[in-house]
């Protein structure tokens, strides 16, 4: 009997060796597996990466004017024309002369761009192109002074958005599910940038009278890295001489107001 326990012993030790090596083996496997599945889900509720391309700045100067503009180097054709289009358009707004922003470019160039006139001797113009990509998106941003020897000259900000492999113009409903409820959170920063109260009277009252039948957003925004901007030019929300501005609203505020997969990645 005693010689029978030591053959058994051996045999349930390693049993039991046996068997908590492999549940530790399993419980390591599950945790690699739970791991894993952690990180997927992590990679999952981060925002998607921006699609890298290349830009490059111009400069020209000429008498009276300013040119500054960045363009697509490196990125699908499709961007490529949409954005440099658009510059052209933005540049020569009743273009019948250039094919190509490349063409207006040799006239920079040459210097034989001019804004002056014999009707205007002071006239000026300052132009300045710049481009940005969030997600899937890159935003074209136009910032432009005129002067044209009238009481005073107009500046202005204007913005288109393209899908960055397509071209395609992105706008507000290619993000947002609910603008209203986008609407209702700009509105709230604006009050609260310029601690009033939210209701039309008080906007008419501090000068926003473009304001005076409700909160409008502004035609023109950009999309930024942490949030979306609306720039209000002037005019739009009141008399010339109230200045532009703009309204940043970051995305965690307007996050549930948003498309599932929308092309910014968030």
């Amino acid at each position: 009997m005693n010689c029978v326990k030591y053959i058994l012993i051996p045999f349930i030790l390693l049993f039991v060796a046996c068997g908590s090596g492999k549940k530790e083996e399993q419980q390591k496997t599950n945790a690699e597996n739970n791991g894993n599945t952690e990180n997927q889900q992590k990679d999952a509720e981060s925002p998607k990466k921006s699609v890298k391309f290349k830009i490059e700045k111009k400069e020209f100067k000429g008498e009276g004017y300013s040119i500054s503009y960045e363009v697509i180097t490196e990125g699908s054709n499709e961007i490529k024309e949409k954005v440099h289009s658009a510059l052209l358009k933005a540049l020569i707004p009743e273009n019948k002369k250039y094919k190509t922003l490349d063409d207006f470019e040799k006239t920079l160039m040459q210097k034989k761009y001019n804004v002056i006139s014999a009707d205007c001797p002071t006239a000026s113009r300052e132009f300045n192109a710049t481009l940005n990509n969030v997600g899937e998106v890159v935003g074209l941003s136009v910032s432009e002074y005129i002067f044209e020897c009238g009481a005073h000259g107009i500046g202005s900000t204007t913005t288109q958005h393209f899908h960055i492999q397509t071209g395609k113009e992105i706008t507000l409903k290619d993000v947002f599910k609910d603008e209203k409820g986008l609407k209702n959170e700009v509105e709230k920063q604006f009050c609260k940038d310029n601690k009033l109260e939210k209701k039309n009277s008080a906007y008419v009252e501090a000068g926003y009278e473009g304001f005076a039948e409700g909160f409008v957003l502004a035609k023109n925004y950009l999309f930024g890295k942490d949030g979306i901007s609306f720039i209000y030019n002037p005019y739009e929300a009141g008399p010339y001489t109230l200045p532009p501005f703009d309204v940043n609203v970051k995305y965690e505020k307007v996050k549930s107001y948003m498309k599932e997969n929308n092309p910014l990645g968030l």
